[in-house]
Protein backbone atom coordinates (compact mmCIF):
# COMPACT_ATOMS: atom_id res chain seq x y z
CA UNK A 1 0.00 0.00 0.00
CA UNK A 2 2.99 2.65 0.67
CA UNK A 3 4.52 1.71 -2.38
CA UNK A 4 1.31 2.60 -4.42
CA UNK A 5 0.65 5.76 -2.28
CA UNK A 6 4.44 6.73 -3.36
CA UNK A 7 3.57 5.93 -6.68
CA UNK A 8 0.46 7.98 -6.83
CA UNK A 9 2.77 10.85 -5.42
CA UNK A 10 5.46 10.58 -7.13
CA UNK A 11 3.13 10.86 -10.60
CA UNK A 12 1.28 14.09 -9.15
CA UNK A 13 5.34 15.35 -8.07
CA UNK A 14 6.26 14.94 -11.85
CA UNK A 15 3.39 16.27 -13.33
CA UNK A 16 3.58 19.65 -10.98
CA UNK A 17 6.97 19.68 -12.01
CA UNK A 18 5.95 19.19 -15.77
CA UNK A 19 4.04 22.73 -15.48
CA UNK A 20 5.55 24.64 -13.64
CA UNK A 21 8.52 23.74 -16.62
CA UNK A 22 5.87 24.40 -19.37
CA UNK A 23 5.06 27.90 -17.27
CA UNK A 24 8.66 29.08 -17.03
CA UNK A 25 9.08 28.47 -20.67
CA UNK A 26 6.29 29.98 -21.44
CA UNK A 27 7.54 32.94 -19.44
CA UNK A 28 10.68 32.70 -20.81
CA UNK A 29 9.55 32.76 -24.80
CA UNK A 30 7.57 36.00 -24.16
CA UNK A 31 10.28 37.45 -22.01
CA UNK A 32 12.82 36.92 -23.84
CA UNK A 33 12.61 34.77 -26.95
CA UNK A 34 16.44 34.41 -27.38
CA UNK A 35 17.10 32.26 -24.21
CA UNK A 36 13.79 29.86 -25.08
CA UNK A 37 16.13 27.34 -26.70
CA UNK A 38 18.76 26.95 -23.92
CA UNK A 39 16.00 26.79 -21.60
CA UNK A 40 14.06 24.19 -23.67
CA UNK A 41 16.54 21.86 -24.11
CA UNK A 42 19.20 22.00 -21.38
CA UNK A 43 17.98 23.68 -18.27
CA UNK A 44 14.21 22.48 -18.25
CA UNK A 45 15.77 18.71 -19.33
CA UNK A 46 18.30 19.34 -16.17
CA UNK A 47 15.39 19.95 -13.41
CA UNK A 48 12.89 17.26 -14.62
CA UNK A 49 15.86 14.71 -14.92
CA UNK A 50 17.04 16.11 -11.63
CA UNK A 51 13.85 15.98 -10.01
CA UNK A 52 13.17 11.88 -11.33
CA UNK A 53 16.37 10.77 -9.93
CA UNK A 54 15.54 12.30 -6.54
CA UNK A 55 12.46 10.66 -6.58
CA UNK A 56 14.11 7.41 -7.62
CA UNK A 57 16.32 7.89 -4.77
CA UNK A 58 14.06 8.16 -2.64
CA UNK A 59 12.20 5.02 -3.86
CA UNK A 60 15.26 3.02 -3.21
CA UNK A 61 16.30 4.28 -0.32
CA UNK A 62 12.36 3.34 1.18
CA UNK A 63 10.83 0.43 -0.38
CA UNK A 64 14.10 -1.96 -1.26
CA UNK A 65 15.08 -4.39 0.89
CA UNK A 66 18.54 -4.24 1.76
CA UNK A 67 19.92 -6.41 5.03
CA UNK A 68 22.72 -4.71 6.43
CA UNK A 69 25.15 -7.68 6.40
CA UNK A 70 27.80 -8.58 4.50
CA UNK A 71 28.85 -11.69 3.00
CA UNK A 72 32.31 -13.18 3.63
CA UNK A 73 33.80 -15.64 1.36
Amino acid sequence: LKKLLYIAVGFIVIEIGNVIRICVLAYVQYCCPERFDFTHFYLSRFIIYTLILVLWIIWVEKFTKNPKTVHKK
